[in-house]
């Protein structure tokens, strides 16, 4: 078992058997000069995705079962704080339905620096959208635009899941998220940035996902317009304090 990888790769999955194998075989030929630890955090598949990991060969994938569908930001949270134990330099996060090319991240290494949030997003020169639907990307494109207007942040793609982050950062900010679900990926970088750590965003590609379906529902938009205002609430009583 390795001790201490220097590099750690969060994937949160729901039902996504049809993907698991391939992503983290991308994974490990992403990542195959650097001592890495793949952490997958499955919130209760029915479809065999825990069953297809075992048939992956290697020993430098750890896989959290939590029994029960509690959302994207919880099981984000369980992988961070797993991660963080084993002390690596960074931590990786992408999605399990390979809407994210694993192949992809050394572009977010090679964009790391210390104290630097990396995030691979779709709204910058040369990033693209690969095969979504024009509805789906209007309701990302609102939904950055939104968060990005209310939160200043400086980021236009605060909804994007794939990242590095330095370990120290996951460490500072954990203690302080609360979302359970998708809107985790705002506040995480809301808090990265109020606590004083810069981000940066490198060129992906975002793809249609291959198999299965999409996790994101009207329940989701409303978590994120809390969030926002929950935010925007506090933000407003700190600046005006």
């Amino acid at each position: 078992m390795m001790s201490s990888p220097s590099i750690c790769v969060v994937v949160p999955t729901y039902n996504e058997a049809e993907s698991i194998a391939r992503l983290i075989n991308g994974i490990n030929e992403a990542l195959g000069g650097h001592p890495h630890r793949i952490i997958v955090v499955d919130d209760g598949s029915v479809d065999g995705t825990r069953e297809a990991i075992r048939t992956i060969d290697g020993n430098n994938v750890e896989v959290i079962n939590r029994g029960r569908k509690t959302g994207l930001g919880s099981a984000l949270a369980c992988g961070l704080r797993t991660a963080i134990g084993y002390h690596p330099s960074l931590v990786v996060t992408l999605d399990g339905d390979l809407s994210h090319d694993p192949h992809e991240i050394p572009r977010l290494l090679d964009a790391f620096s210390p104290g630097v949030l990396v995030v691979g997003s779709r709204y910058v020169e040369e990033g693209r959208w690969e095969g979504l639907e024009p509805t789906r990307i209007l309701v990302s494109v609102m939904a950055n635009r939104l968060s990005g207007r209310l939160l200043g942040t400086g980021v236009k793609d605060l909804t994007s899941g794939f990242r590095c982050y330095p370990s120290e950062m996951v460490e500072a900010i954990l203690p302080k998220l609360r979302s359970v679900g998708y809107d985790f990926q705002v506040e995480a970088l809301y808090e990265s940035a109020r606590m004083g750590y810069p981000a940066r965003e490198v060129p992906i590609s975002f793809h249609k996902r291959r198999t299965g379906r999409s996790k994101l529902g009207p329940m989701e938009a409303v978590r994120l317009i809390r969030l926002l205002c929950r935010l925007k609430f506090y933000q407003d009583r700190f600046t005006t304090a």
